[in-house]
């Protein structure tokens, strides 16, 4: 609620919008924005789609990371798409109702730096996966965040707590479904992960041991 009365308070129109899992946003380059979106609860990734059909992702974001529509004008070969993971509720405003406003709440700008900086970080963790030559590491890596930043733990065991496909997965690591089977096949007959049928991931001890080990 706090976005949400910081925008009231400062009359600055703002529209909610729900997004179902599987749910998608496309965003085109071509056409100049000055809407901003922030999330207010839920997880999406963001992907970059070029004209020849390659993607590559961009970042994985939740509450209260900002995507600035109108700073994505870099190419009119390619566009934006945001996919939500889970159930998610994001707020949009457009900047130009920020300038000249002598109604704003100063603790509005102070939480817009921290979203924006929260944001910097998911697009470099995103950067550090890719980073990886060989796609295991990425997966290790991709499948190590998720655990860290949104796992729950039960017993020895750390679950992460959304259905994500192995199509996610292949999105996510700029690789496709096939490749992603037979990594999860290996991951899981070595005990590293446990991927239900169900399509949630789960993690053990070893997995964080032997990650760090493989990632150095």
């Amino acid at each position: 609620m706090t976005w949400i009365n910081y925008f009231s308070n400062s009359k600055i129109p703002f529209y909610i919008y729900k997004l179902k899992r599987g749910d998608s946003i496309i965003q085109n380059t071509s056409v100049k924005n000055h809407k901003c979106i922030i999330i207010l609860h839920g997880i999406i990734y963001k992907t970059q789609i070029f004209t020849n059909n390659e993607i590559l992702p961009v970042a994985i974001l939740n509450k209260n990371n900002i995507i600035d529509i109108n700073c994505h004008l870099i190419s009119y070969k390619s566009y934006y798409k945001i996919i939500a993971i889970e159930e998610t509720y994001i707020i949009s405003f457009s900047f130009k109702n920020l300038k000249y406003n002598n109604k704003i709440n100063m603790k509005l700008f102070h939480n817009l730096i921290n979203g924006y900086k929260m944001t910097l970080y998911k697009y470099e963790i995103m950067r550090n996966i890719l980073s990886h030559k060989y796609i295991k590491l990425r997966v290790i890596q991709l499948v190590l965040f998720l655990s860290i930043e949104f796992g729950i733990i039960e017993r020895t065991q750390i679950k992460i707590p959304f259905i994500i496909t192995k199509t996610d997965i292949a999105i996510m690591t700029g690789t496709n479904t096939n490749t992603i089977n037979k990594i999860i096949k290996r991951l899981h007959k070595n005990k590293l992960i446990h991927y239900s049928t169900k399509n949630f991931i789960s993690i053990n001890n070893y997995f964080i041991a032997n990650s760090v080990f493989l990632l150095n």
